[in-house]
């Protein structure tokens, strides 16, 4: 899994989670901050990886 961060014209969010299988989360266009993506990042994953295994904090 990688994530991915930045600002391109092609985008349409500003953090995004990928694996092999291609992009399974992807955050708002932008955030006011780094550690509000980073946060959002962490909530969005928590609830696939539940949806995935049924499971999580």
């Amino acid at each position: 899994m990688s994530m991915k961060a930045g600002l391109k014209l092609v985008m349409t969010s500003f953090i995004r989670a990928i694996d092999s299988g291609g992009m399974f989360w992807q955050g708002k266009e932008s955030y006011e901050s780094l550690d509000a993506a980073l946060q959002d990042l962490n909530v969005g994953l928590e609830a696939v990886l539940k949806d995935i295994y049924g499971f999580g904090s």
